[in-house]
């Protein structure tokens, strides 16, 4: 697996492409997202449903009913166009993620292989959840206050706004994939540079449609819960999101 991409990079692409104006997405394949992406490719519906915990809960889960050829399709589309690609390690993504794959080490690659997908520019697949410990993600936000997009836009617009005293304009929630199409529309209606969005599965063929728009999107998946409750995630230390 190629390098992954450190943060200040990460940082520094997206702070570019919004200082010039320049359609950028960043998209994450978590372990739902890369079962989704397996949907009868690799995975058959019924092996998907046998062996995943959450398969019979995805909506909730990963904010879509399975199966979804419709959003593996998009998916695929928005993998493919990203900038840069939240991945797993190899050694990270085991049984615990990957039950019904013999070859569990080697899963996001075969899922790869059969999208014929090689990215160029890969990072962590949770390096959202680590991007808010450092100052200069903080900085980004201060000064260009982003658009929120998921599903709870009003308490985490209310917590920045608060904590980093900013006028952050009202969010676009989305809660699955019944309000798809309704938030892309919402966005393509909002005057914004860059956003940050947490909607499961959801979030790559947003941060694909917002790319190109000619915005920046960012996949922040659940790094707003861990953010907003540090009692739940008392391990994770944002002391620059504390009340000042």
């Amino acid at each position: 697996m190629k390098k992954y991409l450190t943060q200040e990079e990460i940082i520094n692409q997206i702070k570019n492409a919004i200082d010039n104006n320049k359609g950028f997405s960043l998209v994450r394949i978590g372990d739902g997202e890369l079962v989704i992406l397996a949907q009868e490719i690799i995975l058959s519906h019924k092996t998907i449903m046998s062996n995943y915990w959450w398969a019979y809960n995805s909506l909730s889960y990963c904010g879509t009913p399975l199966p979804n050829i419709k959003i593996r399709d998009s998916m695929n589309k928005a993998v493919k166009n990203a900038d840069i690609v939240g991945v797993f390690e190899e050694t990270i993504y085991d049984e615990r993620f990957n039950p019904a794959c013999m070859d569990v080490a080697r899963f996001n690659t075969l899922v790869f292989d059969k999208l014929d997908f090689y990215s160029e520019q890969i990072c962590y697949a949770f390096e959202n959840i680590y991007l808010p410990m450092n100052y200069k993600f903080i900085e980004l936000i201060i000064k260009y206050p982003p658009l929120i997009i998921g599903g709870e836009t009003d308490k985490f617009v209310d917590f920045l706004s608060k904590t980093l005293k900013l006028n952050i304009q009202q969010g676009i929630p989305i809660k699955d994939y019944f309000e798809l199409d309704k938030c892309i529309n919402k966005i393509s209606k909002t005057d914004f540079k860059w956003a940050l969005v947490s909607a499961g599965a959801n979030a790559l063929p947003i941060c694909d449609y917002i790319k190109s728009i000619g915005k920046v999107g960012v996949d922040f998946g659940h790094a707003s819960d861990y953010i907003m409750y540090p009692h739940i995630y008392s391990e994770f230390n944002y002391e620059h999101l504390r009340s000042q």
